[in-house]
């Protein structure tokens, strides 16, 4: 084993060497790399800086299995957009973007070049089918709802909707 200690903190590196596991504020890592620490009330993080400034300078954390790299989360600097992607080397394909302005793209890494006022979310690629689900149970009583809202308190959250009630099949819409 080999630690290295810090002010104040005995395990601020730890290396089981036993278990080749590493641990970053803990001497018993449960995983092959544990980070753990008392935020004191403040935010505790990981933080991947890419100090680069062309367009394709990403930071990225990707997810791998038997080498084949399956999917990766971070910044597309050159969209200016989080991004989460499959099949990648680098910046892939777009699965799930959220650009600057907090707009969300499923399925498109553009959601903020739809109409401004249809654009918080959008899902599809402008190519084939495209669709949205929406599960619920099929039991008496459950419905599958989308709500317009005014705001959150009172009616506001429930202003306007559609229903669909899986007891008698029906549709409803509601002003």
């Amino acid at each position: 084993d080999f630690r290295v200690e810090g002010n104040g903190d005995a395990n601020l590196l730890f290396i089981d060497a036993g278990n080749d596991k590493i641990g970053i504020g803990t001497n018993a890592p449960a995983k092959l790399l544990s980070l753990k620490k008392d935020g004191g009330g403040g935010a505790i993080g990981i933080d991947i800086h890419n100090t680069g400034t062309n367009d394709a300078d990403d930071s990225l954390l990707t997810f791998e299995t038997q080498g084949h790299r399956n999917f990766s989360l971070g910044i597309d600097r050159s969209a200016s957009a989080f991004v989460v992607m499959s099949e990648a080397d680098g910046l892939g394909t777009a699965r799930i973007t959220v650009d600057d302005s907090g707009n969300v793209g499923i399925g498109t890494s553009s959601p903020g070049s739809f109409n401004s006022q249809a654009q918080s979310l959008v899902i599809g690629s402008g190519s084939g089918d495209a669709g949205m689900s929406i599960f619920s149970g099929s039991g008496s009583g459950d419905s599958g709802n989308i709500f317009f809202a005014d705001g959150t308190s009172g009616s506001d959250p429930v202003r306007g909707g559609i229903t669909y009630k899986h007891d008698d099949n029906s549709l409803i819409f509601r002003v």
